[in-house]
């Protein structure tokens, strides 16, 4: 649970910086906002289930997140947090996602599963 914690600051501290930088309706602070929910979303969903202690992510890996108009690619390297695209459907993300990753040679994750067909 520590590790998500200090994902969810860490990201938090991010988007105080961008939004000091570039403003509220910035796309890079929405963008992040977005990935923001939905880091709390997966910590509160551990913090429901009643587990203990969670098994973090690799530390390097790609996220498919679903968004109001489709799903966004996000490269999670540890503290640090990259968009990488967006799709307007999961075929198109999953594609998008497994083109990257081969490139990084990290695993893809939705919804907290491990993806493993392209």
């Amino acid at each position: 649970m520590e590790y998500f914690r200090e994902r969810i600051e860490k990201t938090r501290e991010r988007i105080h910086r961008l939004v000091n930088e570039k403003g509220f309706d910035h796309p890079d602070v929405l963008q992040l906002s977005k990935v923001m929910d939905q880091m709390l979303n997966e910590y509160d969903n551990l913090v429901n289930k009643g587990k203990n202690e969670a098994s973090p992510p690799p530390n390097k890996y790609i996220r498919i997140i679903p968004n109001g108009s489709g799903y966004t690619m996000v490269l999670n390297d540890r503290s640090n947090v990259e968009v990488l695209g967006q799709a307007d459907s999961f075929d198109d993300a999953k594609t998008l996602a497994f083109s990257r990753s081969d490139n990084f040679e990290i695993p893809v994750f939705y919804l907290e599963q491990k993806l493993k067909d392209k």
